[in-house]
Formats: C-alpha cells, structure tokens, sequence
C-alpha cells in the first residue's frame, strides 16, 4: 500500500432506546498525515450509556454534493462529474503481485457508482453505514474511541476481489464500485 486517504461522516451514537445523537460533520484521513488520524467532534456527547458508535463510509445523498466543500475542492477529493459527482470516499493505491508473478500498480478509488452503460445510465450514491461490532460504552466525561481498518478486507470479504480484473482506474467501473460497497462495511472495528 502507498496510498491510503478515506472520508468518514456522521458519527453516531445510538442509545438502548433506539434515539441517537448524530455529529454531522465529516473527517478526511491520510494515513501519511499524522495530523489527520485523530478525529475531536464539535458535537459533545451527552453522558449516558450506548449501545453503539457507527459512521458513514463516505457522504450519503444529502451531503454528496460537488463543490459543497472548501478543503475537499482543495484536495482534489471530487469525484468526476460523468461518474456521478460529488466526492471521493476512498482512495487506496499500491502494488500487487499479477497472475504473470510481475509487480503491477492498482489504483482502488471510490465514490459514486456510475453505469453509464445502461440506458439510460444508473446512478447509485455509494456510501455505506457501519456500525462497529462491541462499541456499546458509558460515556460520563471525557473519552476516546480507536477505529482500526483490515485494508485486506475491502477485497476479499465477502466478495474476492480479482486485481488481474480490477486494478487501474476503476472509478468507472460499476460492479468493481459496487463490490466496494459490498465489502466495506466489515473492514472496520
């Protein structure tokens, strides 16, 4: 791996009675940028107990929008307009060893799923919700919560992911976006 930047937004905590209380904000994180691997929400958590903490992987429909965010514009974080728009929400970059045993690079970015085959083209907002397994806590001050990624598991887990098929670009492959989708959830606990 040589590359590996990510969005997450709306933190949530769910409370045993089914409310929640949400942070709307977003955080982008570059794992070469130490700066970026701490996250402090604006929003303070009421003390209480909870059941869950959980995001979402990328922006849902709402806030998926071009141009809607200074810093991302400035990252070059947008996601084309022929694929949908909006943003990125993952980019992982590395190598791979291909089926002829030789070095090959892979470029693995996601954001908007686009089949601009079909007719007339299908669009689908790409983000997914996580809920991280055994995240029930107390909160009755001041707290921290890590969140760990298995990188191994955006291509294996529960779809195997081909790199001979899929390495470089597949932003505009539908069914590579999808399987993302697909496999995303389970990578973080």
């Amino acid at each position: 791996v040589t590359k590996l930047q990510y969005l997450i937004s709306d933190i949530t905590f769910t409370k045993s009675d089914g409310k929640t209380i949400v942070d709307d904000g977003y955080h982008y994180v570059d794992l070469t940028d130490s700066s970026l691997l701490s996250y402090t929400l604006p929003t303070k958590i009421p003390e209480g107990s909870y059941t869950s903490v959980g995001f979402t992987f990328g922006f849902d429909d709402e806030d998926n929008q071009s141009g809607m965010y200074t810093d991302l514009n400035t990252l070059g974080w947008n996601w084309p307009a022929m694929l949908g728009g909006g943003y990125h929400f993952l980019r992982l970059e590395g190598n791979y060893m291909d089926s002829n045993n030789r070095s090959a690079e892979f470029k693995t970015h996601m954001g908007t799923a686009r089949n601009n085959s079909a007719s007339p083209p299908v669009t689908t907002i790409n983000h997914f919700d996580v809920v991280l397994t055994n995240s029930s806590l107390t909160v009755s001050g001041d707290f921290s919560i890590d969140i760990e990624m298995n990188i191994e598991e955006w291509y294996t887990k529960p779809i195997n992911w081909d790199f001979n098929v899929w390495n470089t670009p597949v932003m505009p492959i539908y069914n590579a976006q999808r399987t993302l989708n697909t496999n995303g959830p389970s990578v973080f606990t």
